[in-house]
């Protein structure tokens, strides 16, 4: 597996040498088209992303390429992310019909989560202690910053 990540502000030539990169690995059979897995922030760059990936296979010749570029999983993050989630379901033992929480919705399952595992008279106890020793922080938040760490962390 050969992995590229390439990051840059808007405008700076990142569809372009992601087209590059997509045609230099299709020429050298370093990639088949149809095993491609690229993730861009927004629908309008994965589709012209697509869409100058498989120009440029076209413009070389590369009819069939071109074609098979179709099966490969370009998207955006979440498009690409949930569509695997999907296909493997099974195999990961979750539900098919995963979906991006915003903010609010993360919160509220942050709380469920930790209302099953800190008892009512602990969660007071945390108050009680917060208030006393550092009121400007919330015990919850801090659960949320580990759990964010240790995402980050493959843990």
């Amino acid at each position: 597996m050969n992995v590229r990540i390439i990051t840059a502000s808007a405008g700076t030539g990142k569809t372009s040498r992601l087209t590059q990169e997509l045609d230099d690995a299709v020429a050298a059979r370093r990639a088949r088209p149809d095993g491609i897995v690229a993730t861009t922030f927004t629908t309008h760059a994965a589709i012209e992303l697509i869409e100058r990936a498989r120009a440029r296979l076209l413009g070389r010749g590369r009819v069939r390429e071109a074609h098979q570029l179709l099966a490969a999983r370009i998207g955006t993050v979440n498009a690409v992310c949930g569509a695997l989630i999907e296909e493997f379901a099974f195999e990961l033992g979750v539900s098919p019909a995963a979906r991006v929480l915003d903010e609010a919705a993360a919160e509220l399952e942050l709380r469920r989560a930790l209302s099953r595992v800190v008892s009512e008279e602990r969660a007071d106890e945390l108050e009680r202690l917060g208030a006393r020793f550092e009121p400007e922080r919330d015990w919850r938040g801090e659960v949320r910053r580990i759990v964010e760490a240790a995402r980050t962390n493959g843990l």
